[in-house]
C-alpha cells in the first residue's frame, strides 16, 4: 500500500456516512471500497483480517482514526532494533581467578586449547575450557635469578602460539623465556638487565629465515629490538642467563640473540606492536607532542600523531585498513595509516577515558572499555554504537586497569583483574541455546482467529508469530513500563489482550500494532496473578484475581478508556491466601483456586459463594505442596450434556497430582498422580478443543499428554483407566509456564522460566524455537530444528545419573556377596575341623573339649549366612490394586468427612524380588554324610542341628511363603 492507497481511503473515509449518519467502514463495506482501491492486491481472506486487527475493540466498525493508529503504530514498529545484543552480558559467567595479584594478561592456547592467566606477582595459572584450574606456576622460583634480587613484578607478558612459549618481562629490567606448558615448567633463557624498565612486549613471527622478532618498549620511549634465532625457540634445551650489562654491541657469544633500540617517544611507550600489514612498527604514549608513532626497521622517516592527552591503546582493523585509538580524552578516533593529517572517524560515547581496544574481525565489531568499567560495541561499517553495559570493579590505587581478550574460538569476551568475568558472544551462544527472551515468559498463546502465537515476558515484551515459520510478525516492548507483566488472556473474539502487571493494574491492547485501548485500575496495587474475559448473555466482562484474594470485575466497555471495577467478590468463608487461578462456567458459575490448597465456587450473578472444594488431607501436606496452579472446567465445545448433571472442575497442584471435582455437590470424583521425578509438581495444564487429550507441564519442565476421551461418558466410573498416558518427554530445563495444543495441526506450544517458547509435534519430535534464526515449514518435517543443546545435556545428566545409581546398587550387592561368601569360607573350616576332632575320638576314647567349641563357631557362622541371604524384595509403588478409587479418596462437601478405605489385601502376583544368589551346599552335604557315617551317637543330635540351618531351599518355596502376606 503506498501513499496515493492512503489518500484515497482517507477520503472514502471521509465522504461514507451510514445510515444513522456516524462515520466509519463496517466490514462488508470495507472490504468493498478497500478492494477497489488496490485492485485485488489482497484476498478477501487478507483483507478481513486486516479489518479484525484494526476494529480490535470488536464494535464492527472501523474509522480513520482507527485505521491511521494501525498503520502508524505498525510503520513505527515500536521493536526497538537499535539496542542490539552483541555479547550476552546477562548470562555473564564470574569465575574466581585464583591470583594474589591483578591480572596482567590472559591467552587462549590453540595446540592445548586452554587458558593461561599471568598475574603481577608472577603466578601462571593453567584453566580448563569451563575454567576449572589445573595447574599453577611461580615462575619467579622458575627463574634463576630469583636469588640474587628482590622481589619484582612482571610488566607485560605475550604467548608464542608456534611454539608454546611464554616470553615475559619484569622490573628488573629482564626478558625471560619460559616453556610454560610442558610436564616441568622451566626456564629457557632469560637476558638483561636492559637499559631501561621495559613496560610493554610484543612478538613477531617469522621475520626471515633464521630470526624471529620480539619487540620491547620502555619508560624513556625507548623500542628494543631483540633478534631470536628460531632455534633457541624451538629448541628444549636450556641456555640459562645471558647478562648483557656493560656491553656496548649486545650480541650473546653463539650469536642467537641480537639487540638494538631506537627512540621515538619522550615518556613511557603504553603498547607495541608490528603489523605485516603495514610492514612497520607502531608505538603509542601518553605524550600529546608523539602520541602516536609509526616507524619500521628499513628507517624511513618516522610517522606521528598529535592527541591531546596521549594515547593509552591501539589495534588495527584490517578490512578495511585503518587504526583504532584510545586514551583520556574519552574518544575513539579511527586513522587511515598512510594519511595521518587528521582522523577519518570518531566515535564519541564513553564518559570516561579509554583502557582497552579490540577487533571481531568475523563480526565486524570493534570492542572499547573505560576505566569506569563502560564496555561499548561499535560498527565497523556504520561506527554506530550497538550494545553498551557496565561492569562494576573496584581498581587499586597503582592505576592497573583489567586486561581485556576477545577469544575468537570460543566466541567470548574474557575481562581479567582480580576475577575473570566472561560474556558469551550472543550470536554463538543463541545458535547453541536459542531463547526467545532474555526473561522469563509468561505465557504463550495461539491466536485461532490470526494463526498467530503471541508470547510475553515478564519485562513487558509481547511479541506476535507466525506458527508456521517462526518467523515474528510483530512486537511491542514495556507493556507495563518498568513493571513485570504476570498475567495474559485473550478476549472472546481473539482480537484484543489482556494483561496484568505487578502493581494491579490491567491493560488491553490491540496485540498486532501495540495500540493500548483500555486500562483498568483497582482499589489497591496488589499483584494481579490471573485475567480472564467472559459473557454472560450481552454483558461482557473482565475478570482478575490475586493477591489481594478478592475477585474483581470490570464491564467491557470500550466508550471509556479508563475504568474501575463494576463488582468486587469477596467472603470472610472465601481465600485466606493469594488466588492464583480462575475459571468459568456458563452461564454464571465461576471458580477461584489459592495457593493455601482451597478452591471457590461462586455465582457471578448473585455474587455469593458456593461451596468450597478442600482436600481432606490438605493439613498433612508440606506448605509448598499445597498450591493449585491451575483450574479448569470440562466445557465441551459442542455443549454436550454430563451424565446426571455433573459439573467437572480439573485442578492441577505443586504436590503433582490431577484432582477431578463435581461442582455440583463438592465430592472428588478422582485423583491422579502425575509425577515423572519424585520431587516433580504441576505448573500447567491444557484441554484440547474436542476435550480428548489433557496437557499437563511440571516444574521440571516435562510435557505429559493423556488421553481423557472415555471421561466425557464416564464420569460417575472414573477409574485407573480413564486417564492414559499417551507420551512423555522434557520439553524445557526450567519450570513449564503455559502449554497449549494447535489442534489443527497437532502441535503442542510450550512455554518456559527458561525464556524460550517452543513448538513440539504429539509425538515429541522438536520443531523449532520462537527467536531462531532459521525459519521452519509446519507441513516439513525436514526443516525442523534438531533436539535443543540444554535438553540434549539434560539428557546426558539423567542418564549418567542413572548409571550412578546402578553402580551404587551394583557396589552394595558386591560387598553383601563378599561378605557371604567369607561366611560360607568359615563354615567349610569350622566343618573340617570337626571332621578332624570326630577322627582323633575314633583313635582315642577321650572327649575333647575343642570340639564342641568348632561346631558353636560353625552355628554362629551358619546364621549370619542366613541372615545375609534373606530375600531382599523391592515392591514397585503400585503393588495394591484399587478396587475403585473413590472408596480410597471421597470428598462429599463441606460438612462430611472423607471416607478412608482400609487396607488393600490383594497384592499383584507380578512382583519381582530380587535376591542375593543362593550358595549351593552339595559338598557340604557330602561333608555332613562322612560325618554322620563315622560320629559317635552322642554327636549325631548337634550335627542335625546344623544339618537343618544348612538347608538349601528353592526359590519357588521361598515365594510361596511369601505369597501368603
Amino acid at each position: 500500500m503506498n501513499i496515493h492507497h492512503f489518500e484515497m481511503l482517507m477520503q472514502k473515509l471521509q465522504e461514507h456516512r451510514n445510515e444513522d449518519g456516524s462515520t466509519g467502514f463496517s466490514m462488508e463495506k470495507f472490504l468493498e471500497v478497500f478492494g477497489e482501491i488496490l485492485n485485488g492486491a489482497l484476498s478477501t481472506e487478507q483483507m478481513t483480517m486486516l479489518f479484525m486487527k484494526i476494529d480490535a475493540n470488536t464494535d464492527g466498525n472501523m474509522s480513520w482514526d482507527e485505521f491511521s493508529s494501525y498503520m502508524m503504530s505498525g510503520a513505527l514498529e515500536k521493536d526497538d532494533s537499535s539496542n542490539l545484543t552483541i555479547f550476552d552480558e546477562k548470562n555473564k559467567k564470574t569465575y574466581l581467578s585464583l591470583h594474589k595479584d591483578i591480572i596482567i594478561k590472559v591467552f587462549y592456547t590453540i595446540k592445548e586449547r586452554k587458558y593461561l592467566s599471568i598475574s603481577r606477582d608472577g603466578t601462571a595459572n593453567i584453566w580448563g575450557l569451563n575454567f576449572n584450574l589445573q595447574r599453577s606456576i611461580n615462575i619467579l622460583e622458575l627463574s634463576s635469578l630469583s636469588y640474587d634480587t628482590t622481589h619484582f613484578w612482571i610488566t607485560d607478558a605475550t604467548f608464542i602460539q608456534e611454539y608454546n612459549r611464554l616470553v615475559v618481562c619484569s622490573d628488573n629490567r629482564f626478558i625471560s623465556i619460559f616453556d610454560i606448558l610442558a610436564i616441568k615448567p622451566r626456564l629457557l633463557i632469560s637476558f638483561g638487565p636492559l637499559d631501561n624498565n621495559p613496560l610493554c612486549i610484543s612478538f613477531n613471527a617469522n621475520l626471515n629465515e633464521n630470526y624471529d622478532l620480539l619487540l620491547v618498549g620502555d619508560d624513556e620511549g625507548y623500542i628494543n629490538f631483540i633478534y631470536i634465532n628460531k632455534k633457541i625457540l624451538s629448541s628444549s634445551n636450556v641456555y640459562g642467563v645471558w647478562n648483557t650489562n656493560n656491553k656496548r654491541n649486545k650480541k650473546n657469544d653463539s650469536n642467537q640473540i641480537h639487540i638494538y633500540k631506537k627512540k621515538t617517544h619522550n615518556g613511557w611507550i603504553n603498547d607495541i606492536q608490528y603489523y605485516n600489514e603495514l610492514n612497520s612498527f607502531v608505538t603509542c604514549s601518553s605524550d600529546s607532542n608523539k602520541s602516536l608513532v609509526i616507524t619500521d626497521i628499513e628507517r624511513k622517516p618516522v610517522r606521528s600523531i598529535h592527541i591531546p592527552k596521549g594515547v593509552r591503546c591501539f589495534t588495527l582493523v584490517r578490512r578495511p585498513c585503518f587504526l583504532v585509538t584510545g586514551g583520556e580524552d574519552k574518544i575513539i578516533r579511527l586513522w587511515n595509516p598512510y594519511i595521518l593529517s587528521k582522523p577519518a572517524a570518531r566515535l564519541v560515547g564513553h564518559f570516561s577515558g579509554i583502557v582497552s581496544l579490540l577487533v571481531n574481525e568475523k563480526e565486524g565489531n570493534i570492542i572499547s572499555l573505560s576505566d569506569d568499567g563502560m564496555y561499548k560495541i561499535w560498527n565497523m561499517s556504520t561506527f554506530a554504537c550497538l550494545q553498551t553495559f557496565q561492569q562494576c570493579v573496584t581498581y587499586k590505587e597503582d592505576c592497573c586497569f583489567p586486561c581485556l581478550y576477545y577469544d575468537s574460538i570460543n566466541k567470548q569476551l574474557i575481562n581479567g583483574y582480580n576475577n575473570f568475568t566472561i560474556y558469551p558472544l550472543y550470536l554463538y551462544q543463541k545458535k547453541a541455546n536459542v531463547r526467545t527472551y532474555n526473561t522469563q515468559v509468561v505465557a504463550a498463546m495461539f491466536n485461532e482467529n490470526f494463526y498467530q502465537v503471541v508470547t510475553g515476558s515478564q519485562n513487558g515484551t509481547i511479541s506476535t508469530w507466525a506458527y508456521y515459520s517462526g518467523e515474528k510478525v510483530f512486537q511491542f516492548n514495556k507493556a507495563h513500563g518498568d513493571l513485570e507483566v504476570t498475567a495474559f488472556a485473550f478476549d472472546n473474539s481473539g482480537r484484543r489482550l489482556i494483561t496484568g502487571s505487578r502493581d494491579g493494574i490491567i491493560k488491553i491492547w490491540n496485540f498486532n500494532n501495540g495500540q493500548l485501548l483500555r486500562k483498568l485500575y483497582k482499589d489497591n496495587n496488589l499483584e494481579v496473578t490471573a485475567v480472564e474475559f467472559i459473557e454472560t448473555g450481552s454483558n461482557k466482562y473482565v475478570i482478575c484475581t490475586g493477591w489481594d484474594r478478592k475477585i474483581t470485575v470490570y464491564l467491557d466497555d470500550p466508550d471509556h478508556f479508563e475504568s474501575w471495577p463494576t463488582r468486587i467478590l469477596y467472603s470472610k468463608r472465601g481465600h485466606q491466601e493469594d488466588i492464583t487461578s480462575i475459571a468459568f462456567y456458563e452461564p454464571n458459575i465461576l471458580a477461584t483456586a489459592s495457593v493455601d490448597g482451597v478452591i471457590v465456587i461462586w455465582n457471578l450473578e448473585s455474587g455469593y459463594m458456593k461451596l468450597s472444594l478442600i482436600d481432606p488431607l490438605i493439613d498433612l501436606r508440606p506448605i509448598d505442596e499445597k498450591s493449585i496452579e491451575k483450574i479448569k472446567f470440562f466445557h465441551p465445545s459442542n455443549g454436550k450434556p454430563y451424565c446426571k448433571g455433573k459439573v467437572p472442575l480439573l485442578s492441577c497442584h505443586s504436590d503433582g497430582h490431577i484432582r477431578c471435582w463435581d461442582i455440583q455437590d463438592g465430592s472428588l470424583i478422582y485423583e491422579l498422580e502425575c509425577k515423572p521425578l519424585q520431587k516433580e509438581g504441576i505448573s500447567d495444564m491444557f484441554l484440547n478443543h474436542d476435550l480428548t487429550l489433557l496437557f499437563i507441564g511440571t516444574s521440571d519442565g516435562n510435557i505429559m499428554i493423556f488421553d481423557i476421551f472415555p471421561t466425557l461418558d464416564n464420569l460417575k466410573y472414573i477409574n485407573d483407566d480413564t486417564f492414559k498416558l499417551k507420551k512423555i518427554f522434557r520439553a524445557h530445563i526450567s519450570s513449564i509456564t503455559s502449554v497449549s495444543s494447535i489442534d489443527t495441526q497437532n502441535i503442542i506450544l510450550t512455554s518456559s522460566k527458561d525464556c524460550s517458547v517452543r513448538l513440539w509435534t504429539l509425538d515429541g519430535d522438536f520443531i523449532g524455537t520462537f527467536g531462531q534464526d532459521d525459519a521452519w515449514d509446519i507441513e516439513d518435517p525436514e526443516t525442523y530444528s534438531n533436539l535443543p543443546n540444554d535438553i540434549y545435556q539434560q539428557y546426558l545428566i539423567d542418564s549418567m545419573k542413572m548409571d550412578n545409581d546402578k553402580n551404587s546398587d551394583y557396589i552394595n550387592r558386591m560387598k553383601l556377596k563378599e561378605k557371604a561368601d567369607k561366611n560360607w569360607s568359615l563354615i567349610r573350616k569350622y566343618l573340617k575341623k570337626i571332621k578332624q576332632n570326630v577322627d582323633k575320638k575314633d583313635n582315642s576314647n577321650e572327649n575333647p573339649k575343642s570340639t564342641n567349641e568348632t561346631i558353636n563357631k560353625a552355628l554362629d557362622a551358619l546364621h549370619q549366612a542366613k541372615e545375609i541371604n534373606t530375600i531382599k524384595s523391592n515392591q514397585s509403588k503400585d503393588i495394591l490394586i484399587k478396587e475403585n478409587p473413590v472408596q480410597f479418596f471421597t470428598y462429599r462437601g463441606l460438612m462430611k468427612k472423607s471416607r478412608v478405605a482400609p487396607v488393600m489385601k490383594k497384592v499383584r502376583a507380578d512382583l519381582v524380588f530380587h535376591q542375593l544368589s543362593c550358595h549351593e551346599l552339595e559338598d557340604i552335604r557330602d561333608l555332613e554324610n562322612e560325618i554322620s557315617q563315622s560320629a559317635p551317637s552322642s554327636l549325631l543330635p548337634v550335627l542335625n542341628k546344623v544339618k537343618g540351618k544348612t538347608e538349601h531351599k528353592t526359590y519357588s518355596q521361598q515365594k510361596n511363603k511369601l505369597n501368603i502376606l
